[in-house]
């Protein structure tokens, strides 16, 4: 039987439902609504007396809120939530052609058959998009910023859990977390993201004791919405425990601006639900969790250090296994050679399936799970695990960043660009996901958007390493050899290379452009996608494939990586060749 805020979600959104199904190629997710609305009548509302106005995100938002709701009762889709994403955006496409104009600002519903259709859904809809967020990391006031890893998992305990009500749109933490900690400018942070409403915070620790500041503003006009202080004791509470007042407080403001209560969680459905009890593995969590964002070799073996501190003291805190199954995943790609890659990745599964184990509702676990099983080359139980995990919290942006380059190894570009994209919304400024996307586009052979997604991403990151190694090797490949050399050139510069100045000149001059690869080529061998792409741009299929079938031995040698095989590797005849697909089916991906 449905709940009852389901069955007010269903009917405040049929009107969105209508919507999706004439502009949808696949109706089969929406085809009971369809039914229910085609024995209605609606009158037609005059298109010269619409202006209709609103912001793409949200309409994606309020699309995959109604299709998740539907999930379970509609059949011949399965659960599989990629399906959603990819509808979705086949869903955007069709509004943009037929609905009228793409802005800086959002889509215009104009005149004609677009603002028709428009106007029927918003008239059905009969409310307001649902309120969009931003949580900015609670900054620390205390002396040498001795706290601030205690304000950052404050203010992503806080995150993770609206994200998970699906009332309210929140945004990831690689675009809250990069702006100025000092000094903030609400509105300009609200402009830029996109969002309504803007959580700002402080963290305060004197002696023993600790005063938390949290206030709710109008990303508008930077009004103060609702504001509260919190004091306690050092090691009194954990930063969950203390993240469940100030999201009942989000809340209710939020509700309050919107004139209408929001639908309160069922006591089987809390917000928060603390991981643990124990303030002293909490904080060894908190501190695991401000290192591994780091993502460097030695602050992921800091992180690893602070999570097994965290599981010795309390070892039923399912959130720091997952912490130290994510961070023994990463040792091999970030270069981590204290434990071989082979103990990395059997120490990385025990975690999370101890993580699981414990808890399997958390997102996160289900996510280091599937980050274990599609680095052993287990596709299906990986599918199965990130698709659990993206219904366990659909905001939840770094799930369905790794799910999109799961897809990819299955070589499901579109549904990987979906996915994506959809955790573009959620993170906007992620390098990692803005980098990601560009990728699919390029491997779905669509380069001129790939080139101006490299353009987007880099204005927002110029100083991220390999978003201009990918940027170098696209320009390379539609022989844009300005462009080439002025990435490279940044990557080499960036990660300190002593060719930053003849590596560039030689690919930019055509006398000594071919040497200049090849020698390029060769002296990054350990790295398959630099390095087969030049053997291939060069005409060396055997060397490359070579290189392949080196790497692509077992999972243990070449983990993870392989979800990206299918974007770096672009050649069409390489991938044709009989010894690519026999690489493939050593995989398991034919």
């Amino acid at each position: 039987m449905q709940s009852t805020s389901a069955r007010l979600v269903r009917s405040r959104f049929l009107g969105w439902i209508l919507l999706m199904a004439t502009v949808s190629t696949t109706a089969c997710l929406v085809q009971t609504e369809v039914v229910m609305l085609s024995q209605q009548q609606y009158e037609p509302v005059p298109t010269s007396s619409v202006r209709v106005f609103f912001k793409e995100s949200d309409v994606l938002f309020q699309y995959e809120r109604v299709a998740r709701l539907n999930a379970s009762e509609i059949g011949g889709c399965g659960s599989d939530i990629n399906a959603f994403c990819v509808q979705r955006e086949q869903f955007i496409r069709t509004l943009k052609g037929k609905a009228g104009e793409l802005g800086a600002d959002g889509i215009i519903l104009g005149a004609g058959g677009g603002a028709q259709l428009g106007a029927v859904a918003i008239r059905n809809l009969g409310v307001e998009l649902h309120a969009s967020l931003a949580v900015l990391p609670f900054r620390d006031l205390s002396v040498n910023d001795a706290y601030q890893y205690f304000g950052d998992g404050l203010s992503e305990a806080v995150l993770n859990a609206l994200s998970k009500t699906g009332e309210i749109r929140v945004l990831g933490r690689a675009s809250t977390f990069s702006f100025d900690r000092e000094n903030r400018d609400i509105s300009m942070i609200g402009e830029q993201l996109a969002v309504q409403y803007v959580l700002d915070g402080t963290v305060l620790v004197t002696g023993s004791r600790a005063r938390v500041t949290a206030s709710l503003l109008n990303a508008g006009d930077e009004t103060i919405v609702w504001s509260e202080t919190y004091e306690r004791g050092i090691g009194e509470v954990t930063a969950a425990q203390l993240a469940l007042p100030i999201v009942r407080g989000v809340e209710a403001g939020i509700a309050r601006g919107a004139g209408e209560p929001l639908v309160a969680p069922t006591p089987e459905e809390p917000l928060v639900v603390p991981s643990t009890t124990s303030s002293t593995a909490d904080n060894s969590y908190l501190l695991g969790r401000f290192f591994w964002n780091k993502r460097t070799a030695a602050d992921l073996q800091t992180a690893a250090s602070h999570f097994n501190d965290a599981v010795g003291t309390d070892s039923t805190f399912a959130l720091a296994w997952s912490g130290l199954a994510d961070s023994y995943i990463l040792f091999p790609p970030y270069g981590v050679t204290t434990i071989s890659a082979q103990e990395a990745l059997a120490r990385a599964e025990a975690a999370a399936r101890r993580a699981v184990a414990l808890d399997g509702t958390l997102a996160e676990a289900r996510t280091s799970l599937a980050l274990v099983l599609h680095a052993q080359w287990d596709w299906a139980a990986a599918q199965s695990e990130f698709t659990q995990a993206t219904l366990l919290n659909p905001g939840y942006a770094t799930a369905r960043q790794w799910y999109a380059v799961f897809l990819a190894a299955l070589d499901r570009l579109e549904e990987s660009l979906a996915v994506v994209r959809y955790a573009e919304e959620l993170d906007p400024l992620s390098p990692v996901i803005g980098g990601w996307v560009a990728l699919v586009l390029d491997a779905m052979g669509a380069q001129d958007e790939a080139a101006e997604q490299y353009r987007k991403v880099l204005a927002l990151h110029p100083n991220v390493d390999f978003l201009h190694r990918d940027a170098w090797l696209h320009s390379l490949r539609a022989s844009d050899y300005e462009s080439a050399a002025l990435h490279l050139r940044r990557y080499l510069e960036i990660t300190g290379s002593p060719m930053a100045t003849r590596w560039p000149d030689g690919v930019q001059n055509e006398a000594t452009r071919e040497a200049t690869l090849q020698e390029i080529a060769d002296a990054t061998a350990a790295d398959y996608k630099m390095s087969t792409d030049l053997n291939m741009i060069l005409g060396n299929e055997e060397a490359a494939l070579r290189l392949l079938e080196r790497l692509l031995v077992s999972p243990v040698d070449f983990g993870d990586s392989a979800g990206q095989l299918r974007v770096y590797v672009l050649d069409e005849d390489l991938r044709g060749s009989s010894r690519f697909r026999a690489l493939l089916e050593n995989m398991g991906l034919t």
